[in-house]
């Protein structure tokens, strides 16, 4: 029960500067908008491992984006669309949600290039996703580890005394 305690407490200190905290949240947001419903979550694990990253935290942005992953299909799909310069598909999410769950063969064979489009239009923005969250969550999180300083350590004039006015 120990060995599981002391591993569990190294999972959740690993890779703690602010650093590697904006890159694991940004890693894991930016995996979380693939466009296609994988086991994506795999390869957050083995980036974080990769990188020394926190596992937790890569894999809580992943989970996170859940809900804004479905929004993103159809902008990477165009996306990857344009860049290839093929025709645009005719795609309804519901309708190919139902007949992926029904056909999922059938499916993948009929909307093969769509995916392959749709994670091409994101791979193209993967890259700049990622670098602009890591900069803005390091930003972030550094103005904020700033503002905890201050808050717990006086200012260097103030010895914590009481004025002697105010006595």
């Amino acid at each position: 029960m120990k060995k599981l305690l002391a591993m569990i407490q190294h999972l959740l200190r690993e890779g703690l500067s602010p650093e590697r905290i904006a890159l694991a949240v940004a890693l894991g947001l930016t995996i979380g908008v693939f466009p296609i419903y994988s086991p994506m979550s795999l390869m957050v694990i083995f980036l974080a491992w990769l990188l020394k990253l926190n596992k937790p935290l890569s894999l809580a942005a992943y989970y996170s984006m859940t809900l804004v992953m479905p929004l993103l299909i159809i902008p990477f799909l165009r996306l990857g669309e344009w860049a290839a310069r093929a025709e645009t598909a005719s795609i309804h999410l519901v309708e190919l949600s139902r007949r992926f769950s029904e056909t999922p063969m059938e499916t993948l064979q009929e909307f093969g290039w769509s995916f392959a489009h749709a994670i091409f239009g994101w791979a193209l923005i993967a890259p700049i996703l990622t670098g602009l969250l890591y900069a803005l969550i390091l930003r972030l999180g550094r103005r904020w580890q700033e503002r905890s300083r201050d808050l717990i350590e006086p200012a260097p004039e103030d010895d914590g005394s009481l004025p002697a006015e105010g006595i």
